[in-house]
């Protein structure tokens, strides 16, 4: 017996052995896209309208290549053995091309509608982030459905109900309505539901395991207040009503020549001398306005939001405003466009919000800042064990299919 020990050593080590896995078969290849190394932190957000379920087509065999690891530590196969281009293997789970195109196929006829050569630049930005968001929810998903406590899956399907609800409302209440709209959007209630119960499920389970690590205090707060205080400055502001007559309102011809200019510019000096009038026989600002203004907010009697410095093209209008006193009335200014007449209702001078009153919004921002960066350390982790197959050949087919179904 103490012969055969070493004898069996020695054929293992020269020969292998059939029970102990190889490695040797590992075969993995650099992909032109890295995807993890600028992927977002923060967690994938539920998509309204899922994809519906696609057929796998038909593998294709590539040779075989060396492995590579990325610099984020997971291994990429952009030509896997048996893979098909029309898939993204995420370790045991598959990617579909229709559960990347459908999310975003609004933003992708959006892009379509724009012309021009430049689509499948503005196409494939928006298929790599879609990409990015299905391969962060397949590799949290799983765990998270192991994890999740029964009463949050609970709360998810409470959630779903919810925004199922939330869907009928804007169809009156009407299933028959609701599954029509999917449909003609390439997708079924079922498959809604289920890409949304997905979706709830990897967000409910990031916020409760990363949530408690987030610890935001006063000195955190006060501290990012003293540091940041310009966003917390209010600038100083006016609130004027306006009497406007714009040259172009008059001008019977076009082109314009010059003869027709200057009538025009009479036409409207007798329109803004007659508001003027009427203002001095003592009829109220807001009807003059109604009456002989031709600017945007006549029919509110001239009155516009409070206005900060730049707000205006018309310079010499704006500097009137600030400079009057509260209801002084200015005489006519006549600028390269227009005549106008200034009231200032109120001024309301630059302030610097005080530390209480912004102290919520510091909280929420530190808290989102710190939120991004824990879910950033832990995809990284995620990623670290995973297997991303077929890349390269995933999003190339992806923007073919996008570039057919929505480029004009």
């Amino acid at each position: 017996m103490k012969r055969i020990v070493p004898i069996l050593i020695a054929a293992i080590a020269f020969g292998g052995c059939k029970w102990l896995p190889s490695r040797r078969k590992s075969k993995v290849i650099r992909p032109s896209h890295e995807y993890p190394q600028n992927w977002p932190a923060s967690a994938p957000a539920p998509a309204p309208s899922p994809p519906p379920t696609d057929s796998r087509p038909a593998t294709t065999t590539a040779p075989a290549t060396t492995a590579t690891t990325t610099p984020s530590g997971y291994r990429v196969i952009g030509k896997p053995e048996v893979v098909a281009a029309a898939m993204l293997q995420v370790n045991d789970k598959f990617i579909t091309l229709e559960q990347v195109l459908h999310p975003i196929r609004r933003e992708l006829m959006a892009a379509g509608r724009g012309g021009g050569g430049d689509f499948r630049r503005r196409a494939g930005a928006l298929i790599q982030a879609e990409i990015r968001r299905q391969v962060q929810q397949t590799l949290i998903l799983e765990e998270a459905r192991r994890r999740l406590s029964e009463e949050e899956m609970k709360f998810v399907e409470k959630e779903l109900l919810r925004r199922h609800q939330q869907a009928l409302a804007e169809f009156d209440g009407s299933e028959t309505l609701l599954a029509q709209r999917l449909k003609d959007e390439g997708t079924a209630l079922p498959a809604w539901q289920d890409e949304m119960r997905r979706a709830l499920t990897v967000r409910v389970y990031l916020e409760r395991s990363l949530l408690p690590q987030v610890a935001v205090n006063r000195k955190m707060m006060w501290d990012y207040y003293n540091g940041h205080i310009k966003e917390f400055r209010r600038p100083a502001t006016v609130e004027i009503q306006l009497i406007e007559v714009p040259f172009s309102d008059y001008v019977t011809t076009r082109p314009a020549t010059e003869a027709a200019q200057q009538a025009a510019r009479r036409k409207a000096r007798e329109q803004i001398d007659a508001a003027v009038a009427a203002l001095a026989g003592g009829e109220d600002f807001a009807k003059v306005a109604g009456k002989f203004s031709k600017g945007p907010m006549a029919a509110k009697g001239g009155v516009w939001p409070p206005l900060e410095r730049g707000s205006l093209r018309a310079d010499a209008v704006e500097t009137a405003g600030f400079s009057q006193k509260e209801g002084q009335v200015s005489g006519v200014i006549e600028t390269p466009t227009g005549c106008y007449v200034v009231k200032t209702l109120r001024h309301r001078p630059g302030e610097k919000a005080a530390f209480e009153q912004v102290q919520a919004k510091i909280e929420a921002k530190l808290r989102m800042q710190q939120y991004e960066k824990i879910s950033g350390e832990y995809m990284r982790k995620v990623y670290s064990r995973a297997v991303i197959r077929g890349a390269d050949a995933f999003e190339e087919a992806a923007l073919d299919a996008a570039v057919k179904r929505y480029s004009r």
